[in-house]
Formats: C-alpha cells, sequence, structure tokens
C-alpha cells in the first residue's frame, strides 16, 4: 500500500523545498530505502533545479521535479480559451503521480506557488490533492494575525476540493516589536486548539540570518526593485539573501509592466531581475556575486557589513534550514501525517 501527502505554502518562498527535504530526511530515518520512495512536482511555474531536486538525486530517491505541467509564457490564456481533453490537464498530472508511486511504500507531491496556483486551468492544489486523495500539509507565514488570516484562506480554499489539512508549520518566523516568538508560539496553537482541534500544529520554524553572529547595521533609504515569479526556485534564492542582509526590496511580478521594458533594455528576459536604485544588478547568479565581493552591501548602504568575515553562500542557508526542519519533522511526527495513495 502506497501512501502520500501533500505540500502547500502560503506563496513561493514559503519553504515547500525545504519542508520537502525534511519528510523526505524523515522517511529515510525511519528506515524506509531509498527506492521505496518518491517525491515529485507535478505543476510547475519553474524548471531551474531546486534544492529538493539535489537532495533526491543525492539520496537516490526516484523523483520527477519538473512535472508534465508546466506554466510557461501563454499556456495560461491557450488553455482558458482552448483546454485540453482526453486527456485533460489534471488527468495528465495525476497520471504522472500514480506512476511514478507505482511500488512505493511513500510519496511527497510538491504544491506550485500558492495552494490555488494553476486553478485557472483546473490543475490548482485542490485539484490535484483531491484528485488524488490525499492529505496536505500547509506552511504558514511569520506574524499572529497575518499567519492565522493567511492559513484561514488555505483551510477554507482546500475544504472547498475535500482535502483534510492534516498539519501546519509555520516558516521563516521572526520577533517584531509586537510579537515576540513565543507570543506567535501561544497564540497561534491556541487558535489552532478552538478553531482546528484536528489539525496538528508541527512546529515553528525561525527565520536564519546568513550570519547570525553578525551585527545587524541600519539600512540607509535604498530603493531596490527585484522581479519574480510564483514557483521560482532562484527567485526564492534572491528573496533570502535579501532577507538575510535585513533589506526589504520592493517584489513585483513579470505581469508589471516595467519588467519588459527593463528585460528589452538589459537584455534579461529571465527571472528574477534586479534593480538597484534604478540601475540594472543582474539575476541570481549576479546578485550573488555581488553579495559575496561585498558589492551589494555597499549598493544598499549596509557599510558595516563590508569587510566583516563573509556571509555563508545561500545553499549554506538552505542546508541550515533543512537541518532546522529536521529537528522539528521527526520520524514520529512525519509517519501518522501520510494518507493512503487513492488509485
Amino acid at each position: 500500500m502506497s501512501r502520500g501527502i501533500y505540500v502547500s505554502g502560503y506563496s513561493s518562498g514559503a519553504g515547500k523545498s525545504t519542508i520537502c527535504c525534511a519528510i523526505l530526511s524523515a522517511l529515510l530515518r525511519s528506515g524506509n530505502a531509498p527506492d521505496t520512495l518518491a517525491y515529485i512536482k507535478p505543476v510547475t511555474q519553474c524548471e531551474a533545479e531546486t534544492p529538493v531536486a539535489v537532495f533526491c538525486r543525492e539520496k537516490g530517491i526516484p523523483a520527477i521535479p519538473v512535472g508534465p505541467i508546466v506554466f510557461r509564457a501563454g499556456v495560461t490564456k491557450t488553455e482558458i480559451m482552448n483546454p485540453r481533453t482526453n486527456p485533460t490537464m489534471l488527468e495528465v498530472a495525476v497520471a504522472a503521480v500514480r506512476g511514478l508511486v507505482a511500488g512505493k511504500n511513500y510519496i511527497v507531491v510538491d504544491g506550485m506557488g500558492y495552494p490555488s496556483g494553476g486553478s485557472c486551468c483546473g490543475v490548482g492544489g485542490g485539484d490535484v490533492a483531491g484528485a488524488l486523495g490525499l492529505p496536505v500539509i500547509l506552511i504558514g507565514t511569520s506574524g499572529v494575525g497575518d499567519a492565522i488570516d493567511t492559513n484561514t484562506l488555505m483551510h477554507a480554499y482546500y475544504a472547498f476540493y475535500n482535502v483534510r489539512v492534516c498539519g501546519v508549520l509555520f516558516n521563516k518566523i521572526a520577533g517584531t516589536a509586537r510579537h515576540s516568538i513565543e507570543d506567535m508560539k501561544s497564540h497561534i496553537t491556541e487558535f489552532y486548539r478552538r478553531a482546528h482541534p484536528r489539525v496538528r500544529v508541527l512546529g515553528f520554524l525561525k527565520a536564519l540570518a546568513a550570519d547570525e553572529g553578525h551585527p545587524k547595521a541600519a539600512l540607509k533609504p535604498v530603493d531596490v526593485t527585484v522581479y519574480v515569479t510564483e514557483g521560482c526556485a532562484f527567485c526564492g534564492k534572491v528573496k533570502n539573501l535579501f532577507a538575510s542582509l535585513q533589506a526589504s526590496p520592493t517584489y513585483l511580478t513579470s505581469a508589471d509592466p516595467q519588467y519588459e521594458v527593463n528585460a528589452r533594455l538589459y537584455g534579461h528576459p529571465t527571472l528574477p531581475l534586479v534593480m538597484v536604485q534604478g540601475t540594472f544588478l543582474g539575476g541570481w547568479a549576479e546578485t550573488a556575486t555581488a553579495a559575496a565581493s561585498g558589492d551589494l552591501q555597499r549598493r544598499l548602504g549596509l557599510a558595516d557589513m563590508v569587510g566583516a568575515s563573509s556571509p555563508p553562500p545561500v545553499d549554506v542557508l538552505s542546508d541550515r534550514a533543512v537541518q532546522q526542519a529536521e529537528d522539528v519533522l521527526t520520524p514520529e511526527v512525519v509517519l501518522p501525517l501520510f494518507g493512503e495513495f487513492c488509485w
């Protein structure tokens, strides 16, 4: 009998890849051989290699990191006006999952961007998880009111599709002047005890700084605009990098009219696209290089961080995040969450 779980986050960059890695790690630690496990992202917008794809390759876990449904430019409009039939998009996605899970003990199914991403073409998280009969883990955001309200929307969405939410986990949480981390934990836990008593609060994962021993510097007013898209691994890396520098760029999507202007002007048709003070910086590779050299910190006005010990690469930050998630998502926590796969 195969068992599975569907992982869904409040938005792109919520940490789905991190959580998928931790879940697969827990399954390995519980004694499952790599070839008895599987991972798939049946619907996606990003074809770049993700941390969970690397994890599966290194551990020998059968995986399809880029599934059969890829939302490239123009796919949505075409599908809305002339939807494919026999098979439908949903049937293609479900067939891919069923083909991979055959003969496996457990499968982890990764959602796309935010929960309803792809619903315009019938392949949103509710469509896919519902067709597979899988329970869902929700990844929530930081805060108290924002975290609860955001998760309430996700609960309502999956309830519409009769999909059971089996657990919630809050990722990248950070204390503020209004709410300490302990406040967040106690208030959210109490809310779930009363409002969703059957849903398990799995834990709270702290936001990780690139160098936790590094003195925080006040950020001068610097205009930073980053164009991103849902489900893009490199967009997520750029977000993590700016977060580690305590910077707060303006994030816009490729639907913004200025993106097309900048993409053509600077010959950069891919995402992310980073602008600092109206000057083109580049994509992920150029931004990471600028951070490693200290040039990005200088542009952001983080003088105290230039010349100090270099922050670890973002990939190292990703490894730290997975380690933190593994501490919470132990085999004892993970195994009861899986539901029987629907054939």
